[in-house]
């Protein structure tokens, strides 16, 4: 066993700190703004009933994915995802996305 606890295949990088490497690509998700990555939550806007929908042989749990600011996911990682959602519900972010909206760690 490696010292990441798996033997990656050959045609995976494995690197030490991921967001040094994505951080230093500087790539954004598109041209018209500079998100970097995304955390995933409870949806939002759905009442709580919805969150999960039970099959015969599966719960299927339903997330949204809130897009990132580089300060935003250094924040996450830092001070949990609990803190970065209670700056969000000070500026009120949902899950509708707002390529526009303020960087709340700026």
């Amino acid at each position: 066993m490696s010292e990441n606890q798996f033997d990656a295949p050959d045609n995976v990088d494995v690197i030490d700190d991921p967001l040094e490497k994505f951080f230093s690509d500087k790539e954004y998700f598109s041209d018209n703004n500079q998100f970097v990555g995304v955390v995933l939550v409870d949806s939002i806007n759905l009442p709580e009933e919805l969150l999960s929908i039970q099959t015969t042989k599966h719960t299927i749990h339903i997330y949204s994915a809130i897009p990132l600011y580089k300060e935003e996911l250094e924040f996450k990682l830092e001070h949990g995802v609990t803190k970065l959602l209670e700056k969000f519900d000070a500026i009120e972010v949902d899950e509708i996305v707002d390529i526009n909206r303020a960087n709340i760690c700026a």
